[in-house]
């Protein structure tokens, strides 16, 4: 496809092709170094299309797209002006395609062009109308961006609580996309407010959390930031080793290429050499950054090297120095609009003119700075105005005034540092009243010795000098006391942080033991349930049986189900017993109580207590006993064990199954095995049988259920003795249960396998 122009200055036409128009407009954009040589040039020949689209007979869409492209070229190039001249063509040629979504991408440029231009009032009615249009015809993900930079702008302009609510904005819908990124940068940029308004303790949070995901993640340009952030938080707190450690970390994360952050981290390094009365350093840095400000043309990082230079003089005493300085930064601020940067600006010109002697100079600027800061929610400046304020006050002698500011000044400032204030505003009215009842005093004085010239001026003199001598011992007495009091609060504080650091500790140890206990009971009800059911189940069928066949039973044979109702009473009852000695040991209430008996014995009871559920199934339980092994263990335990893995091996053994147990002596301990040739047990569920965590159910032969738990119990009991448990099975070819309990006196005299059949 070609389009048609006429060439100037002839009469015949050729073909300018549509496709090497688009080339040119990839290139102009392309990272690729081939394009980046070429790129000034290919920018000349878009811009030619451009103005002479009339002969090349470009549509209002194709013109669009040069101004889009030639816009993003000149904002990576930091031409922000040629950036608004192509934005704004691009926004008027919408009108002549009709399509109100185009709009977005030339409003996002322009918005950002004013932004960093810091035209920051310019830059929020377009982003206000951006958000609009993208709540309307795009996605949530860019619409959450378009949220921050919002945010951002107000935050430049110190409006820091629509800044806030437009970070907010954007944390909910990070939130709702599960997006973690847009997410951690909402919250590092909500930081910046709080600190802003010395909310240190929940901004310092936030920022850890912060650094911790960005060092996981890797994300470079997110650790500058985040580091610069802590860096500032530090200093405001007064730790400045803290700051200074986070501002190189910064520097070593920044991009060298990006001017602005470079300068903005080299602005707090001249800070914390500036509070540590450092100048030379201090304003070392503030001319470099004052130099880097002006190379990238940024007003208001430019603004804030300006007012740094300004009070580095004023703590120098080179107060004509300090007012030059200041008075520049003054005029850039204006321009900006910045309310909080105005603040700082006004307070300190403030400072100058109070140094300088011109009481009302400086009241006027404290009351400009006491405004801006207001309306900006500022506190720490606010703290400032007033406290400064209350001095101008005084030493115009206007005691009633400078009192009301001092007041103000204590109210503000106990919000961010402690109590004491009450005690300096009642030395501020013990000032006030004394200064006043000295007035008195000296009208009355000179009401009633008017005659006594001499004495008179001999006395004032004498008071004068009293005076002069009190109020310096009160001011010393007063610093002294506050610097005590001061000292006392932090030990106190620091004391608080461990006692409550100790608390937490101890809570979260409580709630393991708590949650550790619950666990336990859970499992002792359901083993409790599934171990009573076998005997149980056992009394219910002899019961049955003498309830429905009693007229045909002879004496001898309903004689013997009574004895089997009474024995397996019994068991059941000791099964019991046992499984509660169990939970009380797990409470640590109750510890094994091992004696010596004869392994065999321990058998004969199990195998009768598991036998008549074995002769439901015709199942044949081997046992035969060939050497004496006398064992040591808690034979209630024990008998809870053995009894256990015979009912396992009858439920998944088959009718006319066969059951045998085996026994091995070896290094002071019997080795007891339990072996069917039953269903067997699956590889996967095999590694699960003895863990509390993983219940592993399984119906028997005849549908038979159980809790699954019953083996953990073994496992408990068989550990309590000092022995283990295992298992081995082949699917189809049954299993084999083992486990090893102390033979008597650690010794096995002739060892070798005996099987009990």
């Amino acid at each position: 496809m070609t389009v048609r122009c006429r060439k100037r200055g002839e009469g015949g036409c050729y073909c300018f092709p549509v496709w090497k128009l688009l080339w040119l407009m990839v290139a102009a954009v392309s990272s690729h170094p081939f394009s980046v040589a070429q790129l000034p040039v290919r920018i000349d020949s878009l811009q030619q299309v451009l103005y002479r689209s009339l002969d090349y007979n470009l549509t209002a869409g194709q013109k669009k797209a040069i101004c889009d492209t030639l816009a993003t070229y000149y904002s990576r190039n930091k031409q922000f002006d040629r950036t608004v001249e192509f934005s704004v063509r691009s926004l008027n040629l919408v009108r002549e395609t009709g399509d109100d979504s185009s709009r977005i991408f030339p409003l996002e440029m322009l918005a950002d062009a004013y932004f960093r231009q810091d035209k920051y009032g310019e830059a929020d009615t377009l982003f206000r109308e951006l958000i609009h249009l993208v709540s309307i015809y795009s996605d949530d993900e860019r619409l959450t961006r378009a949220l921050f930079h919002t945010g951002l702008n107000y935050f430049q302009w110190s409006r820091y609580d629509s800044a806030k609510a437009y970070y907010e904005k954007a944390l909910f819908l990070a939130r709702r996309m599960r997006n973690e990124v847009m997410e951690t940068e909402a919250m590092h940029l909500l930081s910046g407010v709080l600190i802003a308004w010395g909310d240190y303790e929940e901004a310092l949070t936030i920022l850890q959390r912060n650094l911790e995901y960005r060092e996981r993640t890797g994300d470079i340009d997110g650790l500058a930031r985040t580091c610069n952030s802590l860096g500032i938080l530090y200093q405001e707190l007064g730790d400045l080793p803290k700051a200074r450690e986070y501002y190189s970390r910064s520097l070593e994360y920044i991009n060298p290429s990006s001017t602005g952050d470079v300068m903005n981290v080299i602005l707090h390094i001249g800070d914390i050499y500036l509070m540590e009365k450092n100048y030379d350093e201090a304003l070392v840095h503030y001319f470099r950054a004052l130099d880097m400000g002006g190379r990238v043309q940024s007003r208001k990082l430019s603004s804030i090297a300006l007012s740094n230079i300004g009070e580095a003089y004023l703590q120098m005493g080179e107060y004509r120095e300090a007012l030059k300085y200041q008075e520049q930064a003054l005029a850039l601020k204006l321009e900006i609009g910045d309310n909080k940067r105005l603040a700082i600006t006004y307070n300190e010109l403030g400072l100058i003119y109070f140094r300088l002697g011109m009481y009302g100079k400086a009241r006027e600027f404290l009351e400009l700075g006491l405004k801006a800061g207001l309306q900006s929610n500022l506190k720490k400046h606010i703290i400032d105005s007033y406290e400064r304020m209350s001095d101008v006050h005084e030493a115009l002698g206007n005691y009633r005034e400078a009192l009301e500011y001092h007041r103000s000044f204590v109210t503000i400032r106990d919000s961010l540092y402690s109590d004491e204030s009450k005690r300096i505003l009642a030395e501020m009215q013990t000032r006030y009243e004394t200064a006043k009842k000295e007035k008195e005093n000296e009208r009355l004085r000179s009401a009633e010795q008017l005659q006594k010239v001499k004495l008179k001026n001999r006395t004032l003199f004498s008071i004068f000098i009293i005076v002069v001598f009190l109020f310096a011992l009160s001011f010393a007495v007063m610093y002294y006391r506050r610097h005590r009091v001061s000292q006392r609060i932090n030990e106190q504080l620091s004391r608080q942080n461990l006692l409550i650091g100790s608390q937490k500790r101890d809570m979260q140890h409580l709630n393991r033991e708590l949650n550790e206990a619950n666990d336990a009971k859970d499992k002792f009800l359901s083993i409790l349930a599934h171990d009573l059911r076998n005997p149980f189940t056992s009394l219910i069928g002899c019961s049955q049986i003498l309830d429905e066949d009693w007229g045909r039973l002879t004496e001898e044979e309903a004689r013997g189900y009574v004895l089997q109702l009474r024995d397996t009473s019994r068991k059941a009852f000791s099964l019991l017993e046992s499984l509660l000695e169990w939970a009380r040991a797990k409470a640590g209430k109750a510890i094994p109580h091992p004696v010596d008996f004869p392994l065999q014995s321990l058998a004969d009871e199990a195998v009768n207590l598991a036998l008549p559920n074995a002769q439901c199934k015709e199942i044949d339980i081997r046992m035969e006993i060939n050497k004496p092994f006398t064992v040591h263990a808690d034979r209630n335990m024990m008998l809870t064990v053995l009894f256990n893995l015979l009912s396992n091996a009858v439920k998944f053994t088959g009718m006319g199954g066969r059951i045998e147990l085996s026994a091995n002596a070896r290094s002071g301990m019997c080795e007891v095995c339990v072996a069917d040739n039953g269903i067997g047990i699956a590889p996967d569920d095999l590694s699960r049988l003895f863990r509390v965590d993983e219940k592993v159910q399984t119906r028997g032969t005849s549908n038979e259920t159980g809790t699954g738990l019953g083996l953990i119990l073994c496992r408990e009991l068989v550990e309590m003795q000092g022995g283990r448990i295992w298992a081995e099975s082949t699917p189809g070819h049954g299993s084999r249960f083992c486990f090893t309990i102390p033979l008597k006196g650690g010794k096995t005299g002739d060892e070798g396998t005996v099987k009990i059949v």
